[in-house]
C-alpha cells in the first residue's frame, strides 16, 4: 500500500479509514461475529493454560471448520474480483 500511494496524505487516510467502507469486508465481520464466542472460550484456556471443558471443546470442534469456511470463502471472492 505504501509503494502504490503517490501521497503520504492518501497512504494515511486509507491505513486510518472508519468506519470500514467496503460492504464486502463488513458482511464478512457481521458474519463472523456469531461465531467467535467458541473459539475465543478456546483461546482464552490455552491462553491461560486450562483444560477447556467438554462443552467448549465440542463447541469449538463444531464452528471452527464454519468460521474455516467463511474466511476461504472471502478470499477466494478476493481472488475473482482481482482477476
Amino acid at each position: 500500500m505504501l509503494r502504490d500511494s503517490q501521497e503520504y496524505d492518501m497512504f494515511r487516510e486509507e491505513i486510518t479509514r472508519r468506519p470500514i467502507l467496503i460492504q464486502q469486508d463488513t458482511d464478512l465481520l457481521e458474519n463472523l461475529r456469531s461465531l467467535m464466542n467458541p473459539i475465543e472460550q478456546m483461546r482464552n484456556c490455552v491462553a491461560h493454560n486450562r483444560r477447556p471443558s467438554t462443552k467448549i471443546r465440542q463447541n469449538y470442534m463444531s464452528t471452527r471448520p464454519v468460521l474455516e469456511e467463511r474466511l476461504d470463502q472471502f478470499l477466494e471472492g478476493l481472488e475473482r474480483s482481482s482477476e
